[in-house]
């Protein structure tokens, strides 16, 4: 019996940097009226009641990254370790590749995996 395990890959950023308008527009469905420039809301319909706070915006982005969080964690991929393992070598060249990470970052190990990899698929080894 395989055992299946669950890959969850989540970039998250520091709550502070979320926009102003992703976490009001995800607050307030994303009413009209609702506008923002630079972080500061320009535009506030009367129907939605007084302005929001600074105070009050900093807690929604907190419930903001939260529900974010969750949202990733549901839409996590279920793979078995093989298909993990496959899936990281692709992600370790992909990154070699477009310099997003030095190949002297990366176990040797992990390079000879995704190299013998690659020679199978007839690439070139990174």
């Amino acid at each position: 019996m395989m055992k299946r395990i669950a890959v969850l890959l989540f970039f998250s950023a520091p709550a502070s940097a979320q926009p102003t308008a992703a976490v009001v527009g995800w607050k307030f469905d994303h009413a009209p009226g609702i506008t923002t420039h630079a972080g500061v809301i320009t535009g506030w319909p009367a129907s939605l009641g007084p302005v929001p706070t600074e105070d009050q915006i900093s807690v929604w982005r907190v419930e903001y990254n939260l529900a974010m969080e969750e949202q990733s964690a549901e839409e996590a991929i279920d793979l078995d370790p093989r298909e993990t393992a496959r899936a990281l070598e692709d992600l370790v060249a992909v990154l070699i590749e477009e310099r997003a990470i030095s190949r002297a970052k990366i176990p040797p190990l992990i390079i000879e995996r995704v190299n013998r990899r690659r020679a199978r698929r007839g690439r070139a080894p990174l």
